[in-house]
């Protein structure tokens, strides 16, 4: 086996996010395969200050002069019509060609005007459509009229049943006044978004209301969900597309039920339910930040909806609580990441323009705490060398990855090398030469000729303005590989000391690399694997604080989707006895350009299970009438975005200042039988105890 290292760089004022470097470089036959290598990815583009989308689109097509065919490249109208809801919105989410990403890193004049910062997998050929017909955006006026009771609840996420039961009227209409499904068969030319498939409740274009949906598959009082979900192509078996909806459970589903589920017979109108699919893609494959784009398109699209139902209700705008039960582990965890900053500024356009009926984003702080992806190193010494022990499994037909973030420091020249970072192949073989803190430097390593890993680093540019080292390996398995695997087992990173202090932190953190429930298995998560890392007792049970002297910690594991300034986060406690549940991830966040750690991250903790022993909380499967069990701070969060709908559905506050408030005070008026309450980094200002929308008792008192 041959093993060479070859050098790598990009020109010093190229702003280019190493994911792209590597899902359309040494990756690209494992990121686009088969007929998907020219395929349709989605995509976020962050514009410079003051550059408009409009202005964007002008000088990319103004290139087809000299151009045979310009690789296809659109920007919703949602983000390209004037409207004060695009206010200081800059990250902005896009559709175009794969060939589109090389044109702009290429060409100075579009590279000046905005940068691509993250692609998200390529989406089915017949979901595309970029003749859509996208309507008008709608922007609601402000009336003095009386307020109506009522909010809107908008989901995203994975495998949505919204035929369900418990997302109806008691006279067998829906709830759900719109739902789009991102990777479904688009209807050409009359579709009303860019991709996939929209629904509404009474219809839209040539597709068919869900209202008339649900009759037509309704017969002397039953309701035929099969029949609704093949209608819908939610479980169109014709498809290679994942069909989480055929399952008996789905995480969309359970996590639409605990937001917003309700027996129909109580006929609750104040809370109508607008909800996004994500492309099966886009959850599939979690070896990176790749369902950005499509999430920061379902948040305004939710936006807008909900505007279209205040307008046809003839009313002002109305209030917006919207739940993602999604994360991710690696990133800069200081509130600086594409999305996070993208829906901050969704959130402050949005309260700019109605301050009375504001959008509120409810998000997870993650289950990572317990699975050794974190390690958080100071040097003591100048020469002082830490050797990292990354063991990746076998059977991963994923890549993986692991992100090295420096501290932060004022950007003047020169700036000398800090530290450098090698990287080593497993069973001690070859060692990448030390890379030093050269902008847009790094190695790619080959087997017999086949790029199989990557060490890269740079500065990444404003507002986060720090130190990256970036590490990638292909997949340790693959049926019909087009080329040699990464080698499993422990690949050995080395960090090298040179001028950092012992108060400055090097932080690492592995990106999530697990398979979602119900889905094939495809990624298998790795982790550092450290010596001195203690897991369980001298009596077999598990340890749930860190030790000093080890490097690899607990704390620190909160989602790197998870450390904004205006989104609402939430960890996970037992019911029971409201101890933290032990996967519950938490803080400290880190400092933003040298800014005070918010300590307040997350903002509180909310029920992700009975018990120890009895786990999970009940939410409805896919099916009505069943239900399921599932747990993680992913069921956690969707109780407070239903506090949250409720509040505001009722002229009071649902901020985040409001959810700390609840916990504030529900811990005050606790009884002390329970366990004193958790530190701020695990559980912000306090655990909050709501009824469960499934009250069944499965432990005595």
């Amino acid at each position: 086996m041959s093993i060479k290292w070859e050098k790598i760089s990009y020109p010093e004022k190229r702003d280019i996010d190493p994911y792209l470097i590597w899902s359309l470089g040494a990756g690209r036959d494992f990121f686009l395969s088969g007929d998907q290598r020219d395929g349709v990815i989605a995509a976020v583009l962050e514009f410079k200050d003051g550059v408009m989308p409009r202005e964007f689109s002008e000088a990319y097509y103004a290139l087809e002069k000299g151009q045979e065919r310009l690789p296809r490249f659109q920007i919703s109208r949602k983000y390209s019509d004037a409207s004060p809801l695009n206010d200081g919105v800059t990250v902005i989410p896009i559709i175009a060609d794969v060939g589109f990403l090389s044109l702009l890193a290429d060409d100075e004049q579009l590279s000046s005007l905005a940068r691509a910062t993250v692609i998200g997998p390529p989406l089915p050929e017949d979901a595309v459509n970029f003749a859509s017909s996208e309507p008008e955006t709608i922007v609601p006026q402000i009336t003095n009229k009386k307020k109506p009771r009522k909010a809107v609840v908008g989901i995203i996420d994975d495998g949505i049943a919204f035929g369900n039961k418990r997302f109806q009227l008691a006279n067998n209409t829906t709830r759900v006044e719109y739902a789009w499904v991102q990777d479904g068969v688009t209807t050409g030319g009359s579709s009303p978004v860019q991709y996939g498939k929209e629904f509404s409740k009474t219809g839209v274009g040539a597709t068919t209301g869900i209202d008339q949906l649900i009759a037509d598959c309704s017969t002397n009082g039953g309701f035929d969900e099969e029949k609704f979900y093949r209608l819908t192509g939610q479980s169109d078996f014709s498809r290679d597309v994942f069909k989480t909806v055929a399952l008996q459970s789905s995480h969309g589903t359970h996590v639409m039920d605990v937001a917003a589920g309700e027996k129909p017979e109580d006929n609750v109108t104040d809370r109508p339910i607008v909800c996004v699919q994500l492309p099966a893609t886009a959850t599939a494959d979690t070896s990176g930040s790749k369902f950005d784009p499509y999430v920061l398109d379902a948040v305004r699209y939710i936006v807008d909806r909900a505007d279209r139902v205040a307008a046809r209700e003839g009313k002002g705008p109305l209030p917006i609580v919207i739940n993602f039960s999604y994360g991710i582990v690696a990133g800069p965890h200081d509130g600086t990441s594409s999305l996070e900053i993208g829906l901050d500024q969704i959130i402050n356009a949005r309260r700019a323009f109605a301050p009375d009926a504001p959008l509120e984003i409810v998000l997870p702080s993650g289950n990572s705490r317990e699975n050794r992806v974190h390690a958080s190193i100071n040097f003591d010494q100048a020469d002082s060398i830490q050797n990292l022990n990354w063991r990746v499994p076998p059977d991963d037909r994923t890549s993986s990855f692991t992100e090295i973030w420096l501290p932060y420091r004022d950007p003047v020249a020169p700036l000398p090398s800090r530290m450098g970072a090698s990287l080593q192949f497993p069973a001690n073989g070859s060692e990448s030469p030390t890379l030093p803190e050269v902008h847009n430097t790094g190695y790619i390593g080959s087997i017999n000729g086949d790029p199989v890993c990557m060490i890269f680093y740079r500065r990444a540019p404003f507002p986060t303005d720090r130190g990256q080292y970036f590490i990638a390996l292909l997949p340790t398995a693959f049926l019909d590989s087009p080329s040699t695997l990464a080698p499993s087992g422990v690949w050995k990173i080395k960090l090298k000391n040179t001028s950092l202090d012992c108060s400055e932190l090097v932080e690492t953190w592995i990106q999530r690399d697990d398979t979602p429930y119900g889905y094939p298995q495809r990624g298998r998560p790795s982790h550092f694997d450290q010596p001195d890392y203690e897991r369980f007792s001298v009596t077999g049970l598990p340890i749930t604080h860190d030790n000093p002297d080890c490097v690899v910690k607990r704390a620190g594991t909160i989602s790197a989707l998870a450390t904004g300034e205006e989104t609402i986060i939430v960890s996970g406690v037992q019911r029971q006895d409201l101890k933290m549940a032990n996967y519950s991830a938490g803080g400290p966040v880190l400092a933003k350009r040298q800014l005070p750690v918010d300590p307040l991250r997350p903002d509180v903790a909310s029920i992700s299970d009975d018990s120890n022993v009895f786990q999970g909380v009940f939410g409805s499967g896919t099916r009505s009438g069943s239900v399921v069990v599932l747990n993680g701070t992913s069921v956690a969060a969707p109780a407070i975005a239903r506090w949250v709908a409720t509040e505001i559905a009722n002229h009071r506050s649902g901020d985040r200042e409001a959810v700390q408030k609840l916990a504030t005070d529900q811990e005050a008026a606790r009884a002390p039988r329970f366990a004193p309450q958790p530190i701020s980094e695990r559980a912000g200002c306090g655990r909050v105890e709501l009824p469960p929308i499934y009250p069944v008792e499965r432990y005595d008192e």
